[in-house]
């Protein structure tokens, strides 16, 4: 009787603390371009893009982990559906 391979789980389940590394790292920086934007705005310069983009850039950051936690929900429910299935099997 042939026994069945283990598979390998490809692509691995994001951690937690990647998601919050990035969201931190990403606040950081965006909040260091927003306070040289203010300290550049003070001596007349038009930094208005800079800042904006900077936002646009820490909301998709956000987005990105939203759906990173939305994919590793789905493996989860997954690998739960495939736990069920295998017990039934030895039954």
């Amino acid at each position: 009787m042939m026994k069945k391979r283990r598979r390998i789980r490809f692509p691995p389940k994001i951690n937690d603390d990647t998601m919050s590394s990035i969201v931190i790292y990403s606040l950081v920086f965006c909040a260091g371009i927003t306070i040289a934007g203010m300290v550049l705005g003070a001596f007349d310069h038009d930094v208005s893009a800079v800042v904006d983009s900077t936002h646009r850039v820490f909301g998709t950051e956000l987005g990105i982990c939203g759906l990173m936690k939305l994919y590793d929900k789905g493996v989860e429910q997954a690998e739960h559906r495939k736990r069920r299935t295998e017990g039934k099997e030895q039954e």
